[in-house]
Parts: structure tokens; sequence; C-alpha cells
């Protein structure tokens, strides 16, 4: 049995899907299957196999543009878990890219407190394990995704959640120079609290779906947009950044507009909390002659 060949009509009952997926596992090999969560858009479950406890994802997001957007990431994911370094991530223990899983050893994560000590813990991961990584294994990211980032921006114009598209895009095609000569590392991409926990006192990302080679500001303009509304956590944030080879200005505040586009373009039929500081965050950033004063 294929995950991919179950009956879509049993998938319209999430308590049918869920009994199909563990009839699934179990005929690969694990017991003691329970459902642990779903977001909408993955499931996860936790069980047993060959005595270890396990966490098992299953990529289940809908098709974007009639594209299956799951083989993307969960070839990603499986790519990152093979090829960076051990000591950094969660025990991997199998994968299929053709049924869209992939489990990992059941560890107890602690979220981090945001505090200055676990925000500096966070910025050396990004800036300086990171940045330590053979990410030849994952595509660059290209302008090309510029420019669909700008038909978002339109879009977004059109449907009066932001204001000046326009300029918005004049203050990217100015910079792609800077963006497109920027030294690529490995790049996260959705590098905030969620994803980013602590095992035995050391931090652990995981979550690496749309991992990428890019800037290092990319993963640092989505953290400074997370902590953007606590002004000690923002000037420890300073203090950090510019300790860094890595850190050009310009192109931090470049990374957060890019960050709050596909942020408020993903979520443009909601008002929640989040959405409301991304736009907080990219009108005042816009407005700034300086990120830092």
């Amino acid at each position: 049995m294929n995950i991919n060949n179950l009956d879509k009509k049993i998938f319209k009952n999430p308590d049918n899907k869920e009994k199909e997926l563990i009839t699934f596992f179990e005929q690969k090999g694990f017991t003691n299957l329970k459902k642990f969560d779903n977001d909408n858009t993955n499931y996860f479950f936790i069980g047993e196999k060959d005595g270890e406890e396990c966490f098992i994802k299953i990529f289940n997001r809908p098709q974007v543009d009639g594209v299956d957007v799951n083989i993307e990431r969960i070839g990603t994911e499986i790519d990152c878990y093979k090829n960076l370094p051990p000591d950094m991530l969660i025990d991997y223990i199998e994968g299929s890219k053709e049924d869209n899983y992939i489990v990992l050893r059941k560890v107890e994560l602690e979220d981090l407190e945001r505090s200055k000590q676990s925000l500096k813990k966070m910025m050396d991961l990004g800036l300086k394990d990171f940045a330590k990584i053979d990410a030849s294994f994952l595509p660059e990211t290209t302008w090309e995704s510029y420019e669909d980032i700008f038909k978002k921006i339109d879009i977004l114009e059109n449907a009066g959640i932001i204001e000046d598209a326009k300029d918005i895009k004049e203050l990217f095609s100015k910079s792609r120079e800077i963006i497109e000569n920027s030294k690529k590392i490995f790049s996260h991409l959705d590098f905030n609290f969620l994803n980013i926990k602590k095992l035995n006192d050391k931090v652990v990302p995981f979550d690496f779906e749309i991992a990428k080679q890019d800037n290092a500001m990319v993963d640092m303009g989505i953290l400074y947009i997370e902590i953007s509304d606590d002004e000690k956590l923002v000037e420890e944030f300073e203090k950090n950044i510019k300790e860094s080879d890595l850190y050009n200005e310009q192109l931090l505040k470049l990374m957060i507009i890019r960050r709050c586009i596909i942020l408020l373009y993903a979520c443009m039929d909601f008002d929640t909390p989040i959405v409301r500081k991304n736009k907080k965050v990219l009108n005042d950033v816009i407005k700034k002659e300086k990120l830092f004063e």
C-alpha cells in the first residue's frame, strides 16, 4: 500500500484517514501508533519500531497551482537529515519521498525561553554553525523567486493589504546585485522559536522543508520579526548581528520585507496577531532609513 494511492474518499473523514495511516505504518513494522497532532497540513504520529520510540511526520500539504509540493518538501527534509552535521540534529531513522513521510527518534524537546541568552544561541546557530556547513546538496535561491514575490506584492496591494507595491519592488530591483552576490550558506528559511528547540542544553533545528542555499540575513530577518516587539531583545539582536562578518544592514532590511510579504500573502484571508505584527514590521522597516537607529 502506498500513502499516495489511499482512497481519497476515505480521506474526507479524518478518523478514517487516521486508521488508514496507522494500517500503512503497521505494515512497515511500526507498533503502538497514536496520533500526536495535526496542523491541517501535516499528520504526526508517535510509535515504536525495533524497540525505538519514534516520531512520524506525514506530509499532507495541498497542491499549489496544480503542483504537488509534498515531493519537494519531503525531499528537502530527508536530504537535510542525511547531510547536516549529526550533532546538530534529532536522530533520523527513515523516510520516503515516494510516500511523503519522515521518521525521527522521539526526544523531549524544550522550548527556548525568550531571553538574551537564548537569542544569542539562535544567532550563533544561524550565523556561525550554519555558515560552516557544506550546503551544496541544496539548490540556491535564485532571482526568479524574487520575481514571484513581486507578483505577490501586486496581489497584496490589489487586496488592500499593503501599499506602495511599486516602491517595494523597486527597492529590491535596485539591490539585485547585493542580493545575488551575497555569500550563500545553509539557510533554514523558517528560522523561529517554533522550529528551534533545546535538547540537552544545545539548540536543535528541525522542520527543514524549505531549506536552501541563501544569504545569512534571510534567517536573521525571520528572527528579527519574531522579537521585534521586545526592545531588549532587539538591542541584543543588534549587538550580536553587528559582530558577524555576514552582516549587511541593507540586505537584512530586504530579507525582513521579503519574509513579511511571503507571510502576508500566505495569510491573506486571516487577521491574527502574527499577521498584524508582520504588517507593522513591514511598514516600519520600509519607512526607516536605517534599521538600527
